[in-house]
């Protein structure tokens, strides 16, 4: 089994949960890559679908997707347009429109203007999650609700007081993600 982990905006490999969660999927014999994307410069959907190319052919029926923020409608485009089966995939704080963050939202653009096929994003994905917080600065609950709806299947898991999931919340360990996805593996395992 194997996972990919996709920051967001202003993001990068090495930040918030996202060590700490490929360290120990790792340690449990889940190869994980996280990669870096263009951001801000260049931060466009063409460019993050470049990064990802060399990778396609390791995105199949074992592979769970990880997206944080903005990585989260990437995932969603990816998803859309890959048309392969993925055994996982895990959002953190999605949105499908604007952000309450104007500087950011000057940088989506590519991302919002251009449709996801959220019929194939279901298909594409044997298990959905999705992790929302009450009070993320950045992210309308209402946008969080709308990815949900949209997807049509899996869980939406609420929390208060995780802001954006991110350092600056001082979410730097992730272990309901982590168990989450250890269960998805073990059930995997007894198919």
């Amino acid at each position: 089994m194997n996972a990919f982990i996709f920051h967001g905006v202003y993001g990068h490999s090495n930040e918030n949960w996202f060590p700490w969660l490929k360290n120990n999927l790792e340690d449990n014999s889940i190869e994980t890559t996280i990669l870096n994307f263009p951001t801000p410069v260049d931060q466009t959907l063409n460019n993050w679908m470049r990064v990802v190319a060399p990778y396609k052919d390791k995105i199949d029926i074992n592979t769970i997707i990880i997206g944080h923020s903005l990585g989260t409608l990437f995932s969603a485009h990816l998803l859309s347009t890959i048309n392969k089966k993925v055994r996982g995939l895990f959002l953190i704080a999605p949105f499908t429109g604007l952000t309450n963050d104007k500087e950011i939202n000057k940088t989506l653009a590519s991302f919002i203007d251009t449709p996801v096929h959220w019929g194939e994003v279901c298909k594409n994905s044997s298990y959905t999650s999705i992790y929302a917080s009450l009070d993320d600065p950045y992210i309308p609950l209402d946008s969080s609700i709308e990815f949900a709806r949209n997807i049509g299947l899996g869980k939406l898991n609420l929390y208060l007081n995780a802001g954006h999931f991110n350092q600056k919340a001082n979410i730097l360990k992730f272990p309901d993600l982590f168990d989450e996805i250890l269960r998805i593996k073990l059930l995997s395992v007894r198919e």
